[in-house]
């Protein structure tokens, strides 16, 4: 019994170490949510300047560690802390300083993803930044190639920021995580070192903190939807798949959520996130066409433990006939590589895009890799050529000369043009009869424009080019703020890039310049402004205006750059490739010819043509495209007969609807601040109503006979007849008010008026209504159409505010007129303001010289209570003559 009594002890302690290292291989350490924690406090057991398992990084004789001097000495601070007692502290007295993670603390867990973050601030810093960088290690603790990530340098000053890293750890052989906690000088963080001889600026004092490094490990998770490029044409619908694989085996939950352009939640869905790899499919309640963006959320106990994001563009299926029209809207990919190609091949077209500029190189060199290159390019280019897509290759990038240099095509061409030959023939020999639009160098790049002797570096280049691609075309990049050289506008096909400051309205203005230089074969690169600084609705907006107003004339092509974000081999479409393939759409085939009366504020420009080249017979083919500049939104309304009983109104994302004439035979349509276009429009009724005016469009505000002329124009290819009748305003005195027209085919015809204003009259803003009775292609319904006039002072310009004083019934009303002689003679007026039940009160305004201003205030005494919601009316008098100058104030 002795002997046995210990046996049993000891074979069910044996048994308890066995299940518990069982509970350990099961759920091992690197398997749990949180792999490792560094809150940097110290107990008193540890005693060494640094944190266990921490060591400094410093230049020493064996270890060269050069920009880390020895004196940069970081460790324990206990003044400064985020949480709790205690950081580290990361000194500077010039140079550059680190504490390092040791290998072999941080196991990987294999098919693993892990987040590092921490907690940095920093102080008395110019040029140096701190960093955060986390690197996967093998086995023997040499870092893995290619498995290393930094946070962006930063600083910030005096205040705890949140800095967060995400690696990939199913890396092949990845076995450890180490950590770099970094405060570097410019020559360290700098992608570009600095060259030799440049002024290298660095700091020689300052420091920066971490605390709370965390590991984390994260599930694994995708999001797609039903279409591979993220580009669902109707009658699909978006479908959201995602996946969740988590090793850590605990309880998650996931939601699916979709936003609108403008942020907004149009559908969410929640669902159990713990299927370990299963996919979920939901189909979101997208109400319109447009652009989304779908985030993937997954939670453990309430705590975000992963999330990741995907667009996707919701479009209409209407044919999108590939005629030459469709060249002047191209699409420019600056980068992509050789397993991007095919799926960016598919969203180009579901752009429906004309014309497109596609990268030669990739990032890998040498030949062979040219070659795999080529062969992923040879089914690419030939389907979009096939869709009758003008495609123009670029040639980015250098490459070797032979003799130890490296030399971009446009330098290689004249300098060694058979070493240039060797490079680019296996692509001449495969696209080069097809292919005839060669650039030297990507879009928006200014590197070629600076060269030397261009036109004979862009002759060389074509001899190269010519030996196996007939009458090819040498294509520049070029920026849009530096003028063109005649001489090589007349040799190159230029890709001209627009900056985006430059006003929508001013495109016009640069096509006419390079035209002037002698531009025949340009693109207008339409550059987009940062996300950083603008909302993916303005940024839409701006871009449809800029497009708009490139069609004035039609003449020179556009394009926009890369609409879209990768994610390995997917694309996530921009918001502008949506908008962009409408503008395609409505724009192609068209020119704007003329403006339609507004509202102050908005914009309304006509255009000519067939949408996409294509004409129906008995459709009119004519639209207007509008919006709201800055008008209030109840005030932007176009108002009108535009020729037919109902009208098509598009957005810029293909949502279309019905609008339909009232009884007067006019239509009413909102305008917003993004453009929209309005279909079935008759050319000429608009056309029509855009240059019919009232001449001339000032009328001195004086009680007198004003001789005008309503100027009657005709586009129509035919004579035109009938009858007018002016309508309002119905408080002017005009003679005669009803008048018969003729005019010939092109021509204007003017009537001649009279108008007899009365001593009331407001000043400002008026328009002039009349009644159209027209027989010019058919008959049209009796309509109305409008033109501004203005009544005002030649000489002076006023304006008038009130505004109230005190409070309760006693508060006064203040009348302030501000005057401004516009003239070049002195000016003598009255100014005047009468209420009711109030006396009428006047000011002198003496000898007012040229250009000046002066105020004049009138005080209404306790007049709040009595004048609530009544009118006061202010204005000028000419104190030797019939001139006045009305405003009426309603007071509020």
């Amino acid at each position: 019994m002795r002997t046995l009594v210990p046996m049993v002890v000891a074979c069910a302690c044996l048994a308890s170490f066995a299940e518990r290292v069982v509970a350990q291989v099961a759920r091992p350490e690197a398997a749990e949510r949180l792999v490792g924690r560094f809150d940097f406090e110290q107990d008193g057991s540890h005693l060494e300047p640094v944190p266990m398992h921490w060591v400094r990084r410093v230049d020493t004789p064996v270890r060269p560690l050069p920009g880390f001097p020895a004196w940069n000495e970081s460790g324990f601070d206990g003044s400064v802390a985020f949480r709790g007692d205690s950081s580290v502290v990361l000194p500077t007295r010039g140079g550059s300083s680190a504490l390092r993670l040791s290998g072999g603390v941080l196991a990987v867990m294999p098919g693993a993803d892990y987040v590092v973050s921490a907690f940095v601030r920093t102080r008395g810093l110019t040029h140096a930044r701190a960093r955060l960088t986390v690197r996967l290690l093998d086995e023997a603790l040499a870092p893995l190639p290619g498995a290393q990530v930094s946070s962006p340098p930063l600083q910030s000053p005096d205040q705890w920021r949140e800095v967060r890293v995400e690696l990939t750890g199913d890396r092949p052989g990845a076995a450890w995580i180490q950590i770099d906690l970094e405060l570097l000088q410019p020559e360290q963080y700098m992608q570009t070192p600095p060259a030799e001889r440049a002024l290298r600026l660095e700091d020689f004092s300052g420091a920066a903190w971490f605390d709370e490094v965390e590991v984390r490990q994260l599930p694994r998770v995708t999001l797609a939807t039903n279409s591979p490029v993220n580009f669902i044409l109707a009658p699909q619908t978006p479908t959201l798949t995602a996946r969740v694989l988590d090793l850590t085996g605990e309880r998650l939950t996931g939601r699916m959520l979709v936003r609108d352009l403008d942020g907004r939640i149009v559908d969410a869905h929640d669902f159990d996130a713990s299927s370990r790899g299963a996919g979920v499919s939901w189909t979101p309640k997208v109400p319109r066409f447009g652009w989304y963006d779908a985030t993937l959320r997954i939670e453990s106990a309430g705590e975000r433990v992963a999330e990741t994001h995907l667009a996707f563009v919701f479009a209409p299926a209407r044919p999108a006939p590939m005629d030459s029209t469709r060249a002047r809207f191209g699409i420019i990919a600056g980068h992509a590589t050789d397993a991007q190609l095919a799926p960016l091949r598919t969203l180009i077209e579901r752009i429906g895009a004309g014309r497109v500029q596609l990268p030669l190189w990739s990032d890998a060199a040498g030949p062979e890799a040219f070659e795999r290159r080529l062969r992923a390019m040879e089914s690419v280019v030939g389907a979009l050529l096939d869709r009758g897509l003008r495609v123009t290759l670029t040639l980015d990038g250098a490459m070797a000369d032979g003799q130890g240099e490296e030399l971009t095509a446009l330098e290689l061409a004249e300098a060694a043009p058979l070493r240039l030959s060797d490079w680019l023939d296996p692509a001449l020999v495969r696209f080069g009869q097809r292919i005839h639009r060669w650039q030297a160098g990507a879009a928006g790049d200014t590197a070629p424009s600076d060269q030397d002797d261009l036109p004979a570096k862009i002759g060389a280049l074509e001899h190269v080019l010519s030996r196996l691609s007939p009458e090819p075309m040498v294509g520049l990049p070029w920026p849009g703020q530096r003028a063109l050289d005649r001489a090589v506008a007349q040799d190159a096909s230029l890709t001209v890039s627009v900056p985006s400051a430059a006003p929508p309205s001013s495109i016009a203005d640069y096509f006419a310049l390079w035209r002037e230089a002698g531009a025949t074969d340009a693109v207008a690169l339409l550059e987009r402004a940062p996300g950083s600084v603008s909302t993916p609705r303005s940024r839409v907006t701006d871009l449809a205006k800029r497009a708009v107003f490139a069609s004035v004339d039609g003449a020179m092509p556009i394009a926009i750059a890369d609409p879209w974000r990768w994610a390995g081999a997917t694309p996530s479409p921009a918001p502008e490739a949506a908008a962009w393939r409408t503008l395609a759409e409505r724009l192609a085939g068209r020119t704007v010819v003329g403006t339609l009366p507004t509202p102050a504020g908005a914009t309304a420009l006509i255009l000519s043509g067939a949408s996409g080249g294509s004409v129906s017979a008995g459709v009119p083919t004519g639209a207007i495209v509008a919006w709201r500049d800055w008008a209030d939104p109840e005030d932007a309304v176009l108002r009108g007969y535009l020729g037919a009983e109902s009208l098509t109104v598009c957005d810029l994302f293909g949502n279309e609807r019905t609008v339909r004439a009232n009884e007067a035979g006019a239509h009413e349509i909102a305008l917003g601040a993004m453009p929209i276009f309005i279909e079935g429009v008759d050319e000429q009724i608009a056309a029509f109503r855009g240059r019919f005016r009232v001449s001339p469009a000032f009328i001195e505000s004086v009680a007198a006979r004003h001789d005008l002329e309503l100027v009657i124009p005709n586009p129509w290819p035919t004579p035109i007849s009938g009858r007018v009748r002016v309508v309002a305003p119905s408080h002017w005195d005009v003679a005669p008010r009803v008048q018969r027209f003729s005019a010939q085919p092109g021509a204007e015809v003017r009537l001649p008026v009279v108008a007899t204003l009365g001593v009331g009259e407001e000043a400002g803003a008026h328009r002039l209504v009349v009644e159209i009775d027209l027989l010019a292609d058919g008959e049209h319904p009796l309509f109305t159409i409008d033109a501004p006039v203005e009544v005002g002072l030649a000489d002076v310009t006023m304006t008038a505010t009130a505004r109230k004083t005190g409070s309760g019934d006693d508060a006064d009303i203040v009348i302030t007129v501000l005057v401004t002689n516009t003239s070049d003679r002195r000016v003598t007026m009255t100014a005047f303001s009468t209420a009711p039940g109030f006396p009428r009160q006047q000011a002198p305004i003496s000898g007012l010289e040229p250009g000046a201003s002066t105020v004049r205030q009138f005080v209404l005494r306790a007049g709040a209570a009595a004048l609530q919601g009544r009118s006061v009316r202010v204005g000028l008098q000419d104190v030797d003559g019939p001139l006045r100058l009305n405003k009426t104030l309603e007071i509020r």
